[in-house]
Parts: C-alpha cells; sequence; structure tokens
C-alpha cells in the first residue's frame, strides 16, 4: 500500500496513500491518459481491485454487503479541460495543483475513501465508475456494469464555494451542435467578390440574429418552459470573485456571474472553421454552438427549432446543414433522502447549512438519472475561485478532508435506509 506504515491505522494509511496520490496527479502532463495511475492508486490504497471496461474507464465494484448500493460516477478525462497557464507556485505541503487534480482525481477519492469504509456499518455496496477517455456516458454506464443503484453520486461537479459551503441541485441540459452553410464552389473574393453568396457571410449573420445583443436566444419559442430564474436564490453566494481568478470578462448588466451559470439559458459560439484558401471566399463555413438550458426545457424541442430556423434563413442558393454532436436534459433534485442527508452532513463538518445551488451538476447526470430510476446527488470539490474545469487546477488537502468527512457523515446518515427512487 502506498505510504504503508505498520503502526498507523489502515485509516491514516490511506489518508497518506492518497495524498501521495495527488500530488503524483499534479505531476501530470494535461495530455496525459491518467487511467494506469488512477489505477493503481485506486487499487494500491486498498479500495479493491478495477476493472478496465469501455476504451480507457475504471469499474471497481465493492463487496455486496448490502441492501443500499451505492455507484459512484467520476472521471479521469482531462481532454475536456481548459488550457490555461499556471498561476503561480504554492506550497506542496498544503496543496497541489494540476490537471483535474480537484475535479477528477480529488473528487472520486475523497467519495470513495469516505463511503468504501462504511459499507458494513450501513450495510451498503459501493461501486465506483471512473469514466476515462474515448467513453461516453452513455457506452459505459450501462446496466450491464451499473446494475441498479439505489443512489448515484456524481464526483465532478462544481462547490461554487468550498468555505460556504454550497451544495448542488442540479444541472443545467446541454445542446451543443455544428452549424455548416456551404455553396457550390470557392469564388475568388478579389475578383469577384459581391457577385456570388459568401456562406461564411451568410454564417455569421445567422449567428448574430441566434444571440441578440443582451444574449437573448432568437430561436422562436425558446423559453417557453424555461423556469424563470430566481434573484433572491442565490443573495448569500454572490460574490463574482471567481472570474477574476479565472480570467474571464465580466459582463455588463447586474446579473451575477452566479445567476448567469445555474439559472439562465443560454447559446455560446464556440468555433468557426472554413475552407477558404487565400483570397478566395470559403466554399463552406461551420460554426459550432451550444445551448445551456434550464429545467424544464428539452433537448430535442430546441434541435427541431434549430434545424428549422436555419433552413428558414439559409438562400436558395446556399445549402445548410446542423449536426448535434452532445445533447443531455436539465435535472433539479427533488428533497429526496439522499439530498437531505448530504446537506446534514455539509452542515456537521462545516458547521452551518450549506447555500443551495440550482446547477452545476455533472453535464448529463439527468440521462443517467431517467435511466436507472435512482436519485441523485453530486459532491464536488472545488469550485471556480480553484480554477475548476482547468489543467491548473488548485486543491488545498484541507478541503480534501473536509469531503471525506462529509462523506463519512453522508454514509452514516443514509444508515439503512434505502433511498425512495
Amino acid at each position: 500500500m502506498v505510504g504503508s506504515d505498520p503502526g498507523a491505522t489502515p485509516a491514516a494509511q490511506q489518508h497518506r496513500g492518497a495524498i501521495a496520490l495527488l500530488r503524483r496527479w499534479g505531476d501530470l502532463d494535461p495530455a496525459a491518459n491518467p487511467t494506469e495511475l488512477l489505477r493503481d492508486g485506486l487499487e494500491s490504497l486498498g479500495f479493491g481491485r478495477a476493472q478496465l471496461v469501455g476504451a480507457s474507464s475504471l469499474l471497481l465494484r465493492g463487496p455486496r454487503t448490502g441492501q443500499l448500493a451505492i455507484t459512484i460516477i467520476g472521471s479521469h478525462d482531462l481532454s475536456g479541460l481548459t488550457p490555461v497557464a499556471s498561476s503561480g507556485s504554492l506550497s506542496k505541503a498544503e496543496a497541489v495543483r494540476g490537471p483535474g487534480v480537484g475535479s477528477r482525481a480529488g473528487g472520486i477519492l475523497a467519495a470513495t475513501a469516505g463511503l468504501t469504509g462504511l459499507t458494513q456499518e450501513v450495510s451498503a455496496t459501493v461501486d465506483v465508475l471512473s469514466l476515462g477517455p474515448g467513453d461516453t456516458p452513455a457506452a459505459v454506464a450501462t446496466k450491464d456494469h451499473l446494475g441498479e443503484p439505489d443512489l448515484i453520486l456524481f464526483t465532478d461537479a462544481i462547490a461554487w464555494d468550498p468555505s460556504l459551503p454550497t451544495i448542488t441541485l442540479g444541472c443545467r441540459g446541454r445542446l451543443e451542435a455544428e452549424i455548416t452553410v456551404a455553396a457550390p464552389a470557392r469564388v475568388h473574393d478579389a475578383a469577384y467578390g459581391g457577385a456570388a453568396l459568401n456562406p461564411l457571410n451568410r454564417l455569421v449573420e445567422m449567428l448574430g440574429q441566434l444571440r441578440g445583443h443582451r444574449g437573448r436566444v432568437g430561436l422562436p419559442g425558446f423559453y417557453e418552459r424555461a423556469e424563470p430564474p430566481s434573484r433572491e436564490a442565490l443573495a448569500e453566494a454572490m460574490s463574482d470573485d471567481w472570474l477574476d481568478v479565472l480570467g474571464a470578462s465580466r459582463p455588463s448588466g447586474s446579473v451575477s456571474g452566479l445567476e448567469r451559470a445555474t439559472q439562465w439559458p443560454v447559446v455560446s459560439v464556440l468555433d468557426v472553421h472554413t475552407d477558404a484558401h487565400e483570397a478566395s471566399a470559403p466554399r463552406s463555413a461551420t460554426a459550432a454552438i451550444a445551448f445551456s438550458l434550464v429545467p424544464h426545457q428539452r433537448p430535442v424541442e430546441v434541435e427541431r427549432t434549430l434545424r428549422a430556423w436555419v433552413a428558414d434563413h439559409t438562400p436558395a442558393t446556399l445549402k445548410s446543414s446542423v449536426r448535434v454532436t452532445r445533447s443531455a436534459r436539465p435535472l433539479r433534485l427533488e428533497r429526496t433522502v439522499p439530498v437531505r442527508a448530504l446537506a446534514r452532513a455539509l452542515m456537521q463538518v462545516h458547521g452551518r447549512s450549506p447555500v443551495p445551488v440550482p446547477a452545476g451538476g455533472t453535464i448529463g447526470a439527468g440521462e443517467l438519472a431517467f435511466r436507472f430510476g435512482a436519485p441523485v446527488v453530486f459532491g464536488g470539490l472545488i469550485g471556480p475561485g480553484q480554477r475548476h474545469s482547468t489543467t491548473d487546477e488548485v486543491l488545498d488537502f484541507a478541503v480534501f478532508e473536509r469531503a471525506v468527512d462529509v462523506m463519512r457523515h453522508f454514509g452514516r446518515r443514509l444508515g439503512s435506509a434505502r433511498p425512495a427512487r
């Protein structure tokens, strides 16, 4: 076992081993595949044997010891993290920084360490699934692998302010798509500019109409199902200091960053590329866009409206197409037994009630919740102030230790009660 000490208790040995693993994780290259590091780490910490499923995901099955089946789902895929420059040095005695060290490795380790030691005490079975590069939840998180869990805990959610603390009660939906506008051929712009339609010009016009100058989405009926935001709900956690930590630009207006990121639907342009050549107008232009959706919007309805809207805005002499690359429904958690147990565990460890935040959970959690019919909780470790979702996350070891304690208290509070589906 990593950090083994014959004189130490198993819990103390496990704690030292987890810290050692987090330090090694902090030294990873952002382009690395950490599957083997995580598998060796989980096994050396005594959590059981991890089997490889899918392309590079890890499944750890706990002993079948009770009636309550808990599944921990996290990720060790670093490919989707935002690349950022290091924000400076820090003392490795107190914290570690690196790609996904809090949202990926830290979250999985804290939940696993906190819950697997309680399987006998609370008569529970705990399985762990970590999604690796090249795998999708739909392909790996199947009933063949997970059975029928009574509770799913997602560990890569955002803890908006670990010091408050906060409890994440949902996730926004997501619809990612590519819009392509194409002409019959390239046309040399210097010679013939203006005589023929430029597909990039038309695509840019479309994007401008899709999102108004105040951010309002221009699709017909887009807001009909959208749950109205509550300006009072997040008054206790309204600081936008984390925008500066992320190096982000602040939008104008009175709506806080936290409100925008958790309660408001939005469309974002992620990329635009063409097949332009030197002074020629492109034959085709493609934009990658993403809709963030709130309860009770439906991605399938947004997709249908988008396809019709693009077709209506395409001139007869050009062709257009829409390709959906990702679709996930929004999710809002009910006040189930597990949600109440997590809130009380946070209060017990932090000494105050957590601030409920309506979103920030794992995108796609709703799909698995609907598939398995099981209640969901989110156990995020770090937030935007610690650069969540970047290649330079910062995880304070004190935060990690508190998270392990929260998971222990959470497991104890679940007790022998079987969460209601």
